[in-house]
């Protein structure tokens, strides 16, 4: 094989093959189906991976370093292989073990190379300090299977250090380093290793010697307990739990089986005589495990994939409603364009930029919640709307929700977890009546503060996962009385308990005396100082005003919007001090002015918010960050498709998109154009039109939309200059917001303006000089023409060709004046077999080749026998004519002609 790997042709092949394996296997993940690799291809694709691997590998042995593209390629191809669960289980074979071997020594080779100088050990693990604490003698005749279980417990390690976006140990670029970790943690997922990843080093350490079984003899027993009660091994043993998850369900009960063993207060009244030192370190391996069985309960709301962090997000059903103006026609072309912008935007903020799940799992720009910061998929409170819990604990009517108006497809039926076999109802009943003995006042021995605090933090999380309406009962009752007897100034435990007793009420329904109670309680926390509690207040009033129209939501709407309105105020003048804080004000504000209009509508509430929101989003890029500004213009479209505003306010706003769509930073940019296109394909647009035309468009899809067009001069004037700058960011941008904007503009401008009012603009800029996309506008060139022709416009394409014939010509040099009207001929072209052709001459752009001029008279050739009239025959061959003693090409055309 050495002599293909030191092959440059051969090895340029296989990274071509390499990239377009990868866009096939994203293009999977992308159909609603999810179609499934074919099952004879599916071991050829893993194979063809670990090919990729070993050359990488093979490369960095003989000191060859790799391009960036070729080292991109192969890790982006390796982590989507691992991500695809058939491809996945392939490897993860008995028989492909020395695939999985392979796989993982040139990922440990990289970063070697890349991170540390030669001869020095990528990182040393505590069971590495000397050669006696490593159970060689556990795996004899198993060597290079040892190799591989020590080398990704030390690539495991490294997430910690190199690979730690937070840790100043990181050393990587944030795309390499996004993309091996993803790789490290898939290849610890494999059956081989998994069992010996899942281990903290520091056991083998303190003297654990497991017998192991298996095929392989990696598969190890569950650590004992005696040393999971040690601090630093419980530390790392819940890291190692985050990092993976888990593959079956027999690794997630003994997971819970051995964490439930360090919660249990049977085992800890067995000792006596128990010093200070000792009664603080048990109370922190308590603190660690409740929030090791917290994220164990957690990750079963992981989807597609119960477990798996590697290429699954967790369970989100935000609390905004579906609009029902996306369900028009027009709301579905806006929809069509829209979703081009977000995906952009998500790649553009995404921290986690190897996933392919949060690369290409649905967007809904319109529904998300919007304080969650764009490619941020944690857990957050929020995470599950009021309306979804109802339906998950039994409490939602279906046969009367269904007859309200709008799209509920947001409301789950089911949890996600059930679908992986897991009895979550039992573990959470286990775990509240535990909780409920240590938050007890009754409670002895005392429970120690940090201990309530680790356990208040953990129902909230948890009762996301709640099946029951008693559930949510006990946690109301339970932590409003911790709230009663805890002292006010445990600022740290009042943030949890806020938002906790917030949420149950908003579940379970309050009375007139309770509402009261929660009333003076969320008016106390935020006059706090401590800002984590106020946003937890923030948090908690959302859950209720979450509920609908009350007497309850009446009673503590003053409070909030008080709140909300002095707070923006403040921040719009100086600088940001929490983001979070900022990030659920905005969510607040736009939720109260978006479903409490019959309250505050006879108030200026909804002016204030506008005024603020406008000013804070046009503000310096310094003072507004952001996530900030997203939140903040995710927001204004909403109420411009709900018909919150009016049409004043819809001017502003489009003129603050106008004006942002200007600005450097292209995640402001790509935002604010979102913002203009919901502006206009609102409706808001059309109302400054005297007297609009309501024409029917087709969409990608052939269903009509009737859009307001512009008529008097002057309204197409001022929309023609927003036009203007769509084509100046182009021209100005970064390639990929060129190529989203080209992607939406034939489709905008098919809606938005008459056809004669925007082909001069179209072919002006395709022949523009100083245009650096040429490729892109020759697309947009050819979807306005099929457009056209769709329509039956025929005579009109040919007039304009016609037209603009005579600049062809004169474009210089002569290769790009033969690529320019090859590509206009074949958009002008009826003939689909010549159309066909359009993809490939696109990236023949600047060739001179004789295909090149063949593919130039062909088309040429065919759009002369479009040509019916005789004036227009001798116009063609009269332009033609004129440049033919010069160029080549023309004259053979003139050739072919006659």
């Amino acid at each position: 094989m050495e002599e293909f790997y030191s092959d440059t042709s051969w090895i340029e092949g296989v990274t071509h093959l390499t990239s377009t394996l990868v866009q096939y296997l994203l293009t999977l993940s992308q159909f609603p189906w999810q179609p499934n690799i074919p099952k004879e291809s599916v071991r050829d694709i893993s194979r063809f991976v670990v090919l990729n691997v070993e050359i990488l590998h093979w490369m960095l042995h003989q000191d060859r370093l790799p391009s960036t593209e070729q080292l991109e390629t192969t890790l982006m191809c390796c982590t989507t292989v691992l991500q695809n669960p058939d491809l996945f289980a392939v490897i993860g074979q008995k028989e492909h073990t020395t695939w999985v071997c392979t796989l993982i020594l040139a990922v440990h080779q990289l970063l070697s190379s890349v991170l540390v100088i030669p001869g020095e050990s990528l990182v040393t693990l505590p069971n590495q300090d000397s050669t006696e604490d490593q159970p060689q003698h556990s795996y004899d005749g198993f060597h290079h299977v040892l190799r591989a279980c020590d080398q990704i417990s030390e690539l495991l390690h490294c997430l910690k250090t190199y690979l730690n976006p937070q840790s100043s140990d990181s050393k990587l670029p944030k795309f390499l380093g996004n993309l091996l970790r993803n790789i490290i943690i898939g290849l610890a997922r494999l059956p081989l290793v998994i069992s010996y990843a899942r281990t903290p080093p520091l056991a083998w350490k303190l003297g654990w010697l497991p017998s192991p079984s298996g095929d392989m003899r990696t598969i190890l027993p569950p650590l004992p307990l005696k040393y999971l009660q040690e601090k630093d091994v419980l530390k790392e043993f819940i890291f190692r739990l985050n990092m993976i998850g888990w593959t079956t369900r027999q690794q997630f009960e003994e997971t819970w089986m051995a964490l439930l063993a360090v919660l249990n207060p049977a085992i800890m009244s067995e000792e006596h005589h128990v010093s200070p030192e000792e009664e603080i370190d048990r109370t922190q391996c308590i603190i660690l495990a409740v929030k090791g069985i917290t994220s164990l309960l957690v990750q079963s709301t992981l989807a597609p994939e119960s477990g798996n962090p590697c290429n699954s997000t967790y369970e989100c059903r935000p609390r905004n409603k579906p609009l029902a103006f996306l369900h028009t026609k027009c709301g579905k072309r806006l929809t069509v364009v829209r979703d081009m912008i977000e995906k952009e935007l998500r790649h553009l903020c995404s921290v986690n930029c190897g996933s392919i799940y949060t690369r290409h799992h649905p967007v809904q720009p319109f529904d998300n919640n919007i304080e969650r910061e764009l490619g941020k998929d944690g857990i957050t409170l929020g995470q599950m709307s009021i309306e979804s819990i109802w339906s998950l604990v039994g409490m939602l009517d279906f046969a009367d929700h269904e007859n309200t108006e709008g799209d509920h497809s947001t409301v789950p039926r089911e949890r996600s977890s059930s679908l992986s076999g897991l009895d979550i109802h039992s573990c959470i009943c286990f775990l509240l009546d535990l909780y409920g003995q240590w938050l007890s006042p009754q409670a002895n021995p005392r429970t120690p503060l940090m201990q309530i605090n680790e356990t208040i933090k953990s129902v909230v999380t948890i009762s996301d996962l709640f099946t029951e309406k008693q559930q949510f009962e006990w946690m109301f009752d339970t932590l409003l009385e911790v709230q009663r007897l805890h002292p006010v100034e445990d600022e740290l435990v009042v943030q949890y308990l806020i938002v906790g007793i917030c949420k149950a009420a908003a579940v379970i329904g309050m009375d007139v005396p309770v509402a009261e109670k929660v009333g003076r309680l969320l008016e106390a926390t935020l006059k706090s100082p401590h800002m984590s509690s106020r946003i937890a207040t923030m948090y908690g009033s959302l859950y209720i005003l979450e509920t609908g129209m009350s007497d309850t939501t009446k009673l503590i709407l003053p409070v909030i919007t008080e709140y909300l309105l002095k707070q923006l105020e403040n921040i719009t003048q100086i600088n940001i001090q929490s983001q979070q804080h900022v990030l659920v004000m905005w969510a607040s504000a736009f939720y109260i002015v978006e479903n409490y209009q019959e309250i505050i509508g006879e108030t200026d509430i909804t002016f204030k918010v506008l005024q603020l929101s406008s000013s804070m989003a046009s503000g310096n890029e310094e003072l507004t960050p952001i996530p900030v500004y997203l939140a903040i213009l995710r927001g204004l479209e909403r109420l411009m498709l709900t018909n919150v505003l009016n049409k004043q306010d819809s001017e502003t706003l489009i003129k603050l998109s106008v004006d942002r769509l200007c600005m450097p930073s292209p995640q402001r940019a790509m935002a604010a154009l979102g913002l203009m296109l919901t502006c206009m394909y609102s409706g808001k647009q059309g109302d400054q039109y005297t007297p609009p035309i309501m024409l029917r468009q087709p969409s990608f899809e052939d269903d009509g939309c009737e859009v307001p067009m512009p008529q008097d001069p002057e309204s197409l004037i001022i929309a023609m200059e927003r036009v203007t700058v769509l084509f100046d960011r182009i021209r100005k941008g970064f390639p990929f917001e060129a190529q989203v904007i080209a992607g939406i503009l034939p489709l905008f401008l098919s809606d938005f303006f008459p056809p004669q009012d925007i082909m001069n603009k179209v072919i002006g800029e395709f022949l523009s000089s100083q245009q650096p996309h040429p490729q892109l506008m020759a697309t947009v060139v050819f979807k306005v023409f099929s457009t056209l022709h769709a329509k039956g416009q025929h005579a009109l394409v040919r007039d304009w060709v016609m037209l603009s014939l005579s600049n062809f010509t004169q474009r210089t040099p002569i290769a790009m004046a033969m690529w320019s009207l090859t590509c206009f001929f074949i958009s002008a072209s009826t003939n689909e077999w010549l159309r066909s052709l359009f993809e490939h001459v696109l990236g023949r752009m600047g060739k001179m080749e004789t295909v090149d001029c063949r593919f130039f008279c062909l088309a040429a050739l065919d759009f002369r026998s479009q040509l019916t009239d005789d004036g227009q025959l001798r116009a063609f061959h009269s332009t033609f004519q004129s440049v033919a003693s010069k160029e080549k090409p023309y004259a053979d055309l003139m050739a072919c002609c006659t």
